[in-house]
């Protein structure tokens, strides 16, 4: 397929990765700082946007991102609501500073018009939907309004695929689709941005990262459609659950796709009446606290020359030298 246009999937090494740097996170903020070094983030830095609507709520942490474990170690967040949430629930080195995806670069793609990018909401590798023929009926509702778009596509998350997800139905009903996001692929980030960036629309049947990144792009953004969800006992399945039965409770009830649906509202109409609102999208992202260059280095303690090892070690420094070189290394 020739369009859209993607770069390759580029997976780390499972044994570097270590679930640490999901979707190429680390790599992103490297390029946006022009660092030479060999990158490396010893701190949480949230990878998915929470849903707004939980940002005062009960349920808003310990979230999939920040563990209770977490409460003495860095943790970077998208929004300062969250910040402060985390504060106050006893987390000690929280800030926030946006999400990744605002530090991507222009991709330098063109927008398809009258292109459609659908995004149904996505499960995790070995963790399904309670429903599945919820997903039948949701491709019925693609193929029924296929013919208002010069060219359809489908992102399907590698977590469906590796589920046997979406692909079936979509193929079924002559819907093209391409691998969509894969936590260990190194230019997911990248990926999703020139995904986003070369459709018109993008429609999608519940939350998740991609409406920010949708709208960020500049994208019109629609919102409707059956839903699949997992059971309380899948949920509880994801490592970034927790095992957060509360939390678990919450995601998988009624209370939260109506408060989804009170969110989104404003989005929900056909495909080809979306709304682009790149303001929403710099909101939810938190792009009001995005760093510098050198903001992002001094936050995660990058120097300038790469690593603080390459800053010299003297012998028979008196105490002004030493206060001054630890002085340094602290600013580091």
């Amino acid at each position: 397929m020739e369009f859209p246009k993607l770069p390759p999937v580029d997976t780390a090494n499972p044994n570097e990765w270590q679930g640490h740097d999901p979707y190429g996170a680390t790599r992103v903020a490297a390029a946006y700082c022009g660092y030479q070094g060999r990158p490396h983030i010893n701190a949480v830095w949230q990878h998915g946007c929470m849903p707004p609507w939980m940002d005062d709520g009960p349920h808003s942490f310990p979230s999939g991102h920040v563990s209770i474990e977490s409460r003495w170690f860095p943790v970077f967040v998208a929004r300062q609501a969250e910040a402060l949430l985390l504060a106050n629930a006893g987390y000690r080195r929280v800030k926030a500073i946006g999400l990744p995806f605002l530090y991507l670069p222009d991709v330098g793609v063109e927008r398809r018009p009258g292109s459609l990018l659908v995004v149904p909401v996505h499960s995790l590798s070995g963790i399904g939907f309670a429903d599945l023929a919820v997903m039948d009926a949701y491709a019925d509702h693609i193929a029924s309004i296929k013919k208002s778009f010069s060219t359809v596509v489908a992102s399907v998350h590698s977590g469906c695929l590796a589920n046997g997800y979406w692909t079936r139905q979509f193929d079924a009903r002559g819907i093209a689709w391409v691998k969509g996001a894969e936590a260990t692929d190194q230019n997911a980030l990248l990926r999703m941005k020139m995904l986003f960036s070369q459709f018109e629309y993008v429609t999608t049947n519940g939350w998740g990262s991609h409406i920010p990144y949708a709208l960020f792009s500049g994208a019109k953004l629609s919102f409707g459609g059956p839903v699949p969800i997992p059971s309380q006992e899948q949920y509880l399945m994801d490592p970034g659950s927790g095992n957060n039965l509360d939390l678990a409770s919450y995601y998988t009830s009624p209370r939260f796709l109506q408060e989804e649906a009170e969110f989104l509202a404003h989005f929900r109409r056909h495909p080809s009446e979306g709304i682009a609102d790149i303001a929403l999208g710099e909101s939810l992202l938190g792009h009001d606290v995005k760093q510098t260059p050198q903001q992002l280095m001094d936050t995660f303690r990058w120097t300038t020359i790469g690593k603080i090892a390459d800053i010299p070690i003297r012998v028979g420094l008196n105490l002004a030298q030493i206060r001054n070189l630890l002085r340094t290394l602290l600013r580091r």
